[in-house]
């Protein structure tokens, strides 16, 4: 009952424009709860209040990071990571977003999330001109991609790594 008093207390502060002390209560929280379910959901929320307030640094530091080192419940966990990964993306900072990216890959039962997830692998293969990686996700992960709404996107991304890195040669058949 009172991580639910506090998550309805949260967003009722958050309404009221006092992200201070909605950031107060999920702290006081992830100490109480301690390795529970619930310091992932406090560490969760924590990042989104930065996040809301563009504050990606504290995000990462106070909020993501830490839920995603965490392995209750695990969905959340692998939101949190994919939610590091898409911060350090946004940064540009592509060796740092990868691996939460391939931690999302092979723990997710989310669907949604993975096809998310590899797509961001493809950019960060892209942005780092990475062709040997992005070789081998693409024949690693051939028959996810095959079924991914974002099968187009990831065949642009891949073979615009081929033409960037002066692959002209190299057979494309296999998109």
């Amino acid at each position: 009952a009172t991580v639910m008093n506090s998550v309805a207390l949260q967003s009722a502060l958050e309404e009221k424009g006092a992200a201070a002390r909605s950031l107060e209560i999920f702290r006081r929280l992830a100490a109480q709860e301690g390795d529970s379910e619930y310091a992932t959901y406090a560490g969760v929320a924590i990042g989104d209040v930065h996040l809301k307030a563009e504050n990606l640094e504290a995000a990462l530091r106070e909020g993501y990071l830490p839920a995603s080192k965490r392995s209750a419940p695990p969905a959340l966990v692998h939101q949190a990571q994919f939610k590091v990964a898409e911060i350090y993306f946004s940064q540009k900072q592509y060796t740092d977003a990868a691996p939460f990216y391939e931690k999302v890959m092979g723990a997710s039962d989310t669907p949604e999330l993975k096809e998310k997830a590899l797509l961001g692998l493809f950019y960060c293969d892209y942005y780092e001109s990475d062709l040997k990686r992005a070789e081998h996700r693409y024949s690693m992960y051939k028959p996810l991609i095959d079924s991914s709404p974002q099968r187009s996107e990831i065949g642009f991304i891949f073979a615009s790594l081929l033409a960037e890195t002066k692959q002209y040669a190299r057979p494309i058949a296999q998109l």
